[in-house]
Order: C-alpha cells, then sequence, then structure tokens
C-alpha cells in the first residue's frame, strides 16, 4: 500500500443484521483527531440495517445533518487522493466489494483542491485555485445579483444598460426571478443527463445541449 508506515490503522467491524458487510476504518493515529476518530466509529457501531450495498448508504448515516445542501463527507476511488486526506488527518471508511473510499470531515475548501494543487509549481496551483473560487462566486452570486438589479434595485445600474435590459425584456411573459429559475433547471437537467449517459457522450451532452437548449430558449421567447 501507499503508507508504510506503523501509524497507519485499519478497525474492521460489521454492518447488516441480515446480510453482514466488512467495513473498515481507516486512519493514521499520529495525526487523527481522536474526537473525529471516536464519532465515526459511534456512528458506524449505530447503523442497524439488512445490508450495505455501497459505501454511499453508509455515508448517509455519517453525516451530521441530512439535510443539508453541503455535502459533510466525499468519496473518490483514487488511492492518491485516500492518501493524502489520511495524511490530513481525515478518517476513511471503506466498504467490502465498492471501489468508493468515504472520508470525514470534508469542508468547503476541500471541494476546491486536488491531489495535483500539490504536484505543480505553486504559482500554478495558485491561480488554478483562485479561478476556481472565482467560479464559484459567479455560480452562488451572480443571478441574486441580476435580479436584485434588475427587479428591485433598477437604479443603480448605469442608464445605458438599464435601457439595454429593459429592451431585452420586453415582450417576455417571464419575470427575471422565473428567468433565473428556467435557467438553473435546464442546466441541472443537462448535467444530469451527462452524469447519467456513456462517458463518450457526456461531453457532447453537455457542450451541444448547452447550445441547443440555451438557443431553442432565447428563440421561444421564454428569457
Amino acid at each position: 500500500h501507499r503508507l508504510a508506515t506503523p501509524h497507519l490503522v485499519f478497525e474492521q467491524l460489521s454492518l447488516g443484521t441480515r446480510y453482514p458487510v466488512a467495513v473498515a476504518m481507516a486512519y493514521l493515529r499520529d495525526v487523527v483527531n481522536p474526537e473525529v476518530r471516536q464519532a465515526v466509529s459511534d456512528r458506524l457501531t449505530r447503523i442497524r440495517t439488512d445490508t450495505v450495498v455501497n459505501a454511499t448508504m453508509v455515508a448517509s448515516y455519517l453525516r451530521d445533518h441530512p439535510g443539508t445542501i453541503m455535502p459533510t463527507v466525499r468519496n473518490s476511488e483514487r488511492v492518491d487522493l485516500v492518501v493524502w486526506q489520511l495524511i490530513q488527518g481525515k478518517v476513511a471508511v471503506l466498504v467490502d466489494g465498492d471501489p468508493f473510499v468515504l472520508w470525514v470531515p470534508t469542508t468547503l475548501c476541500d471541494f476546491y483542491r486536488t491531489s495535483e494543487d500539490y504536484t505543480t509549481p505553486w504559482y500554478n496551483a495558485t491561480f488554478i485555485r483562485g479561478i476556481r473560487w472565482i467560479a464559484w462566486g459567479f455560480g452562488l452570486y451572480l443571478p441574486a445579483v441580476y435580479i436584485a438589479l434588475t427587479e428591485v434595485n433598477p437604479d443603480l445600474v448605469p442608464p445605458p444598460l438599464v435601457i439595454l435590459t429593459a429592451g431585452s425584456h420586453t415582450g417576455l411573459p417571464f419575470t427575471p426571478i422565473v428567468e433565473v429559475l428556467v435557467m438553473v433547471l435546464i442546466i441541472e437537467i443537462l448535467r444530469e443527463a451527462a452524469l447519467r449517459l456513456p462517458k463518450p457522450l457526456a461531453t457532447t451532452i453537455g457542450t451541444v445541449g448547452a447550445i441547443v437548449v440555451g438557443t431553442a430558449v432565447v428563440k421561444a421567447g421564454f428569457v
């Protein structure tokens, strides 16, 4: 294995009352937070189910708040990524027969860092990571800013831009709020289609689908 150290510990247990499945908890005892390790162990032992089908099923029991929109458990089938998370003090959970490995805890920053960031020059990794955060900010705030400026505070927009925006909305049956919701829904449909289709078609669907559907929506006068 990648971590040839005596500090690497595997704690094995069996989950499932009718069809038991072997589950292992891995961590580095010299860097892991004992409270986190104990919390993960307690939640695993409290699982009561007939069997465990995959790691995703176990993840639902490890989340702090099942209803949260931000995932608190991540998974990957890449060995180098899991090893890096163990070195960072995370706790990994392995399920027999599933190539994906879970690790906890997960923070927002973990979703914008990759293992490649640490194998490239610092300036390149910093630039790419900055692009990720900027894109996250645009995706999170730009629709809200657009609605706020066009619907609530149009006086904050420069007059030439107000005239242009007002002209583009002439004859449209929906308000900017509905337009944004429709576009978000279309993007989510395309993303879901790209995930479910075979990999060779995923890129084509994501690119061509966005162009075709976007053009059709605009020509139909919905946005």
